[in-house]
């Protein structure tokens, strides 16, 4: 067990918790219907099948054909265990067609809250617009899938910047030396 990926683990869930805090707190109608109170995100990552591959790919001396093999096949088991990634959502069939299924609302909420947690841990609270605008063309989403995803992260992109706005004003009135 590495003791880099036990506290990205832990600081990743933390990170994922505070984020739904602020949430519950500034999106309370958001995070209202998400339910997602006592969810545990990222279980499986526990497991040692996704544990070791894991901790190997990303912590390990250096990237073997076998490490980015084991590391594929864990990848895969998690986003089939976890529902909150979107590739979970896609349907292969037998002909080589796929389509994407539409996501529970919770789980794109708890999608959000993922993407988020990075940029939570960075202090740069909005690089998740960034990112996704970067990756949104690979995402295979049905269209209610992605209407909603798109107004979760309108409705956060907005709040950030009233918070942050009512937060600058509240501490420029309260701070003496201003």
């Amino acid at each position: 067990m590495s003791r880099k990926y036990d506290k990205f683990l832990i600081e990743h869930r933390a990170a994922v918790f505070d984020c739904w805090q602020w949430f519950k707190k500034h999106l309370p109608d958001i995070a209202e219907n998400a339910e997602l109170d006592g969810f545990k995100h990222d279980a499986s990552k526990e497991d040692p099948v996704e544990y070791k591959a894991y901790d190997a790919y990303f912590y390990g001396e250096e990237r073997t054909p076998e490490i980015e093999r084991a590391f594929e096949y864990a990848w895969a088991r998690h986003i089939h265990l976890n529902p909150h990634h979107w590739q979970h959502w896609i349907l292969h069939f037998d002909d080589g067609g796929m389509r994407a299924l539409d996501m529970p609302y919770k789980y794109i909420v708890e999608m959000v809250l993922d993407w988020w947690s990075f940029s939570w841990r960075s202090g740069r609270l909005t690089e998740i617009f960034d990112w996704y605008e970067a990756r949104k063309e690979n995402m295979l989403m049905s269209d209610q899938s992605r209407a909603t995803l798109e107004d979760v992260l309108r409705d956060l992109r907005k709040k950030i910047s009233e918070v942050y706005v009512e937060d600058t004003l509240l501490r420029y009135v309260d701070d003496p030396k201003l």
